[in-house]
């Protein structure tokens, strides 16, 4: 199909990074000066003129996915060029591009980015580190940190807010390195830690990287209640770091979450689980997209979610390490039988409100020969009043978690 649509032309995708000739490899340069149709956003474009060797090079500015494969496709140029911002090798931003013109076997030149220019100017190594752009929306950072040694952060705002957050978090010792207007005459470079930086005001383009700093690793449960920001049913947050620590999720586990509601026990699984997978299984729609977004503002990538019911939405679903039942009735007993063939050595928890469903997955560890142990749990949380506090909100749950010797 490639080969019908391109014909004898050469298509390549190439990163311009943070623009002007030094940030050019010496094989992109190559590439513009061949090139006869240009296509991408007006500041990458305004780089190739620089290069080109024909006079009569036509230009389109796009970074639509589905326009830049119809002009491609439609072009009576030899060698074409879509030029980008980022690097095309690395970039999560051209997904879009890379989607709509994968199948036309285009080569891809890896540029100098931001990330990669601003770490060696300061000595530093941006290998592995997500990047999170905080010009077009907020994510929670303190838990993606918990998940991650290193951060990049790209920002046109005040960070000040944001680093006071990650200080109070217990992160104000991490290594903060900042490059203000990169690439410009205007650049300008610290290097600190969070504490720091929390107080230093930036008022320009800049390009953050964060190294976690030694002793400040580890798992975080109990995330409060109100930041999963969702309308739909959240576990308390109490239960939620009980849940968390008898479960015991190890970093490369396979975890299954039944019942993901909102997000917010398959947030904190994916953080106890980061280096493995959750399957967030849900048979709302409404369920299955608050979760995503939850994931998506936790920045809690190892997860999948699966809308469907319990339990043919399980499927051939690898085997998993620990499992979490939430709001199952009838279904509690079946999904037991089915976890435990799976892998009998398999770690299950139920939280439930319902005694009959609280007896019913003891009966059925029991039969399978797995010892489990029930925990009740209620409370409530203070509210203000006037100049006092008064208890309310009360809440109740209970456990049932499986025991393993």
């Amino acid at each position: 199909m490639s080969e019908n649509l391109l014909s004898d032309k050469q298509l390549w995708i190439i990163g311009a990074g943070p623009g002007g000739r030094r940030y050019v490899t010496r094989q992109e340069a190559a590439a513009l000066k061949h090139a006869q149709l240009f296509i991408g956003t007006r500041a990458a474009i305004s780089l190739a003129g620089e290069y080109t060797n024909s006079p009569e090079a036509r230009t389109v500015i796009t970074r639509n996915g589905a326009e830049i494969r119809r002009t491609i496709i439609e072009a009576r140029e030899q060698y074409i060029a879509v030029l980008t911002e980022g690097d095309p090798c690395t970039s999560g931003e051209l997904d879009e591009i890379w989607a709509s013109v994968r199948d036309l076997q285009p080569v891809l030149f890896p540029g100098i980015t931001l990330a990669s220019y601003m770490a060696s100017k300061a000595g530093m190594s941006c290998a592995g580190a997500p990047v999170v752009d905080l010009r077009f929306g907020q994510t929670n950072l303190a838990q993606l940190f918990r998940q991650q040694k290193k951060l990049l952060i790209r920002t046109t705002k005040d960070i000040r807010p944001v680093m006071r957050g990650l200080a109070a978090a217990g992160f104000g010792k991490a290594v903060a390195c900042v490059c203000e207007n990169p690439g410009l005459p205007t650049e300008q470079l610290f290097t600190g830690n969070v504490r720091e930086l929390a107080e230093r005001e930036i008022s320009s383009d800049a390009v953050i990287l964060l190294v976690r700093a030694k002793g400040t690793a580890g798992q975080t449960f109990g995330i409060r209640d109100e930041a999963f920001g969702s309308p739909g049913y959240i576990l308390p947050s109490e239960v939620r770091a009980v849940l968390m620590s008898k479960l015991s999720i190890s970093p490369e586990d396979i975890v299954y979450v039944m019942g993901a509601s909102a997000g917010d026990i398959v947030v904190e699984a994916a953080s106890a689980a980061c280096c493995g997978l959750v399957y967030a299984i849900d048979e709302s729609g409404e369920a299955a997209a608050r979760t995503l977004e939850n994931c998506r503002r936790f920045g809690s990538r190892n997860v999948r979610v699966i809308e469907g019911k319990v339990p043919p939405a399980l499927g051939h679903l690898e085997p998993p390490d620990a499992v979490i039942l939430r709001g199952l009735k009838e279904e509690t007993g079946t999904v037991i039988q089915i976890v435990l063939s799976r892998n009998p050595s398999a770690r299950i928890a139920v939280v439930t409100c319902s005694p009959e469903t609280a007896v019913e997955a003891m009966r059925q560890l029991k039969e399978k020969g797995v010892e489990s142990e029930m925990i009740e749990m209620s409370g409530s949380r203070s509210t203000k009043k006037g100049e006092r506090h008064a208890l309310s909100g009360n809440w109740s749950s209970c456990l049932v978690t499986s025991l393993h010797t």
